[in-house]
This record gives C-alpha cells, structure tokens and sequence, in this order.
C-alpha cells in the first residue's frame, strides 16, 4: 500500500530522513531507520573535515527552525566508519549519501572514498543557503553545476539534487534532464535570521541561517506543483513535514516522497510511525490501495 519507486529507487513507504539532521553517525541512523523511515539522506559530507560555525548555531521558534551549522561534518574518510558501522546493523535500509564541494575534485574525492557498494544513492546539495563556498553559491552557477554532474555521471549511482527557489530553475532544469538524473529534492532552506528581543542582537552566530519548518512548506509545495508541470524527473518533497496531512499535500502536488528534518525537532522520532499511521487510516478510509493513486492529484 506504502511502497513507492523513484526511478531505480523503490521504498517500502514515502518517508525520508532528510539530510542536515540525525545523519552523521551509525548509532542515529539506526534509530531512525527503526522507528519507520524508509530511506535515510546522511548530514552533507565533503572532501576534508568542516568545522562549521560556532555557537549559537539554531534557533527553534513557535513554528520555525533558523539554522547555520555551516555544512559541519568529518570528511569522508571518516565518515566512511559510519556508513560500514551502520551497514553492519541494517543491510535493507536504503542509505543516500549527501555531498558537497565546489570543484569537480571536490567530488571526485568523496566519491572515491565512499563504499558505494553499501549506499543507494547520492543526493548533491545544491542550495545550502549559509554555506561559504558551497550549496547555493555553487546552485547559481549553471556551468559549475553541469561540470559537476559531469563528473557524477561517471559513477554507476542513483543521483537527486537538492534545490531551492533561489536557484535558476529555468536554465537548471534542462542541465539535470541532460544528465538524467534520479530526483529532484524540494526545498532546502531559505535564508531567515532571529534577533534576541532582550540583547536585540543577532541570535546566531552567523546572523545569517536557513528556515525550515511550517513557513518553507508552503514555499515548497509550490516548488514541487510547478516541476510536476514542467518535468518528468521524479520529485521529492521537503520542508515543515509535521503530521500525515503535510505529507498528503506534497504528493497531491507531485512528489513520490518526503524528507523530514526540523519535524524530528518538535516531534521527536516518534514523527515517523505517527504519520505512517495517518497515512495509512487516510488510505484505508478513501479505499485507496496505492500510494501513487495520490501523486499529482492536485492537477486538473
């Protein structure tokens, strides 16, 4: 009833981790693979080490979640423990590696230092909206973007993008039909930022970070509707996924599936059975067998 495929990726329900939380070591991908994911999207890894930011690096609002970790990580050579680790515990879990970098060496390096043999797929973070050198500055630049894909093209792998409206959808878009690739993910967060209302200063040490949660869902359902119009690329939802509802609304307008993040933050892991079990009561109740009788529904 769950399962649904995106491109050579089939999951047994549509519920991600999303990348950025959670996914940086074995011990917590364990857990959230148990409590009903079915996919998890690691923490963006690089080339070397990144340290990230300094403290205060999110802010949690009534509806909202403000962060600017920076793109911290260990590099991919320790990560690669991580991956072996986790896949000594759970060889079914599908394990999608996010990654990073502004060069095409950048990515040569993490991809030839990951146990492709033991992960599903490569989502590359094109929109980190914090990020010095990376994400959404290397996003905005379409010749960057093609050179990269250039040089994922030369690994045998499933591949998605993560992007944001900031992004030039129009001229992107042809460079991802080019290279085929698997999936597109949308949103990534935007740029936000948070003043104390005592100090009247910046809460995070950034000043700058990126806003997920219930104001970027709406940003993000709009997002998917208009792909679904203009490309046969598979889609992928995210952003202020809370209960089963959010979860409908992003495949009504197209995607397959949908990574939760700042959901975690408010809810706990718990956010994973509670919305399968809404999704499921939904289904039983519309007399609905597949998922897919909902994707795209929202048009015409």
């Amino acid at each position: 009833m769950m399962e649904t495929k995106i491109s050579g990726l089939t999951l047994r329900n549509p519920l991600m981790l999303a990348s950025g939380i959670l996914g940086v070591s074995y011990s917590t991908m364990l857990r959230v693979a148990k409590h009903g994911a079915a996919a998890i999207v690691t923490k963006s890894i690089s080339r070397r080490p990144c340290k990230g930011y300094d403290n205060p690096v999110v802010v949690v609002t009534e509806d909202a979640v403000i962060n600017a970790v920076g793109l911290s990580n260990p590099g991919v050579k320790a990560f690669k423990t991580e991956i072996e680790k986790f896949r000594e515990h759970d060889k079914e879990t599908p394990l999608i590696v996010s990654i990073y970098g502004s060069r095409t060496s950048d990515i040569e390096a993490v991809m030839n230092n990951l146990p492709l043999d033991m992960v599903n797929g490569i989502e590359l973070n094109l929109s980190c909206p914090h990020a010095k050198e990376a994400g959404i500055v290397v996003g905005k630049k379409p010749g960057l973007v093609k050179r990269l894909l250039s040089e994922l093209s030369k690994y045998d792998v499933w591949l998605s993008v993560k992007i944001s409206p900031l992004l030039p959808m129009d001229r992107l878009l042809a460079i991802f039909e080019r290279f085929e690739v698997d999936a597109i993910v949308a949103s990534n967060t935007l740029p936000a930022m948070h003043i104390d209302y005592n100090t009247l200063k910046p809460v995070l040490s950034n000043v700058i970070g990126g806003l997920s949660g219930s104001p970027l869902r709406y940003v993000a359902l709009a997002i998917i509707y208009n792909l679904f119009e203009s490309t046969e690329i598979p889609l992928i939802g995210c952003g202020g996924v809370l209960d089963y509802r959010h979860v409908l609304q992003y495949l009504a307008c197209g995607a397959r599936a949908v990574q939760i993040g700042s959901g975690i933050m408010v809810k706990g892991l718990k956010i994973f059975e509670e919305i399968l079990s809404g999704l499921r009561t939904f289904m039983e109740n519309r007399g609905l067998t597949k998922l897919s009788d909902i994707v795209g529904v929202a048009h015409g």
